[in-house]
């Protein structure tokens, strides 16, 4: 009976570097290791199906991407850890949601406080993490919010997905949304390595007050072998196969995938992930981004 968590770094439906990457992780029972790297949507390989031809390309596009899901998935459990956004603000969608209040202060992060841009789930990142969360409807995420909600729209029943802060199944299978940036911030806070060689700060003033609070950029024209090998070390612990994927490992999104995944695993965890206080958890209805726990990591490495 095995355990398969599963971390997609989703593209948009017409990028046209096929930027969707999926890494697929099993649990033995003795140790995680990484069963597939699937670098580039165009390259998966799927049950083969005879799609609907009145279906357009995107509905196609979507349905090849789940049904490669579904095939991976494991026999006992599965929680899948998608980093896209799986709803646009609560308030643009006309829902009475109870607003979820930033008491992480900045001047430069003032807009966050707006619920017609951010969600409650961007203020609890924020809040817990420091880290920041594209606004889901922003010109560079828009279009893949819109991917996202019409794999809500037609597959939410099947993936089961998530929208709350609900402790996980143990068995079946479960959608999560995941934001590998604050999940990799809680992974640095929990290390002995330097933390200054993974996060900076956001303004002069906290640079002297030595207040870390963003990741150094590993992304896009930054994915050198150096970062690579950067990133690589601060995750090494977990995977116990990692050093035999490294060359499969092409691009800072398949290293997303694999956060994605290694998310999936950890905040299904006893105690695995980071919770609104009792007086806020109703207030996200919405959305939710699980963030791995304190706890989750230092059991793991325990």
């Amino acid at each position: 009976m095995s355990k398969k968590y599963i971390g997609v770094d989703l593209g948009a439906w017409y990028s046209k570097k096929n930027k969707t990457s999926i890494v697929i992780l099993e649990d033995t029972g003795k140790e995680l290791k990484i069963d597939k790297i699937i670098s580039k949507e165009s390259e998966i390989n799927c049950i083969e199906q005879s799609y609907n031809k009145q279906s357009t390309d995107y509905e196609t596009k979507n349905k090849r991407l789940i049904d490669c899901l579904l095939k991976e998935k494991g026999t006992s459990h599965t929680v899948i850890g998608i980093d896209a956004p799986f709803a646009i603000p609560a308030k643009l969608n006309n829902s009475n949601e109870m607003y979820y209040d930033l008491t992480y202060r900045s001047d430069t992060l003032k807009q966050h406080q707006n619920p017609y841009i951010f969600d409650n789930s961007a203020r609890f990142v924020l809040n817990t993490t420091k880290q920041t969360v594209l606004a889901s409807c922003a010109t560079l995420v828009g279009s893949l919010t819109a991917r996202m909600k019409h794999i809500v729209d037609e597959y939410n029943d099947i993936l089961n997905i998530i929208h709350k802060p609900i402790d996980l199944k143990k068995d079946g299978i479960s959608t999560i949304e995941v934001f590998p940036t604050a999940t990799l911030y809680q992974l640095i806070q929990n290390t002995s390595l330097y933390k200054n060689t993974y996060i900076e700060a956001y303004t002069k003033d906290e640079e002297k007050n030595h207040n870390f609070t963003k990741l150094i950029s590993y992304k896009n024209d930054h994915w050198t072998k150096e970062n690579k090998d950067r990133m690589i070390k601060l995750i090494e612990i977990y995977i116990c196969n990692l050093s035999d994927k490294i060359d499969e490992i092409k691009s800072d999104d398949d290293y997303d995938a694999i956060i994605c995944a290694l998310t999936a695993y950890l905040v299904s965890q006893k105690n695995g992930y980071l919770k609104p206080n009792n007086e806020d958890i109703d207030k996200f209805t919405n959305s939710f981004i699980y963030i791995p726990s304190d706890e989750s990591i230092k059991n793991y490495n325990e």
